[in-house]
């Protein structure tokens, strides 16, 4: 019974976002790193370390006659149904300092003279 939410879902949306995102804050890798494995990457505010994403899921037993009006529930046979629930834990380093923070606040300030000149 494949659980709705896995590692691998839950690794792509990193690696897809950190792919897609124009000004490189997130940086998705499949290695495990140590501190000095992330100085140099400058613009970067997360690492994501996908190979240590991990997973678990749980069923948690609902009685929908304790949730939903009985005239509703006429209609639907059965009222006791099991709901997953899955916890993810992902791993990362962030840079709070150096590199993403400048960057960050450099492009927020630019952003808000471009919306100050526009109007």
């Amino acid at each position: 019974d494949k659980p709705w939410v896995d590692r691998e879902q839950i690794n792509n949306i990193y690696r897809r976002y950190a792919a897609q995102m124009p000004r490189g804050y997130l940086h998705y890798t499949e290695e495990q790193n140590v501190s000095n494995d992330i100085i140099g990457l400058y613009r970067v505010a997360a690492t994501i370390e996908g190979q240590v994403t991990h997973t678990r899921t749980a069923r948690v037993a609902v009685d929908l006659s304790q949730l939903i009006p009985m005239e509703v529930l006429e209609n639907i046979p059965e009222t006791q149904v099991e709901v997953p629930i899955t916890k993810a834990v992902v791993y990362g380093w962030y840079d709070n300092e150096l590199g993403s923070y400048s960057n960050l606040l450099g492009d927020r300030v630019v952003t808000m003279a471009e919306s100050m000149h526009s109007q």
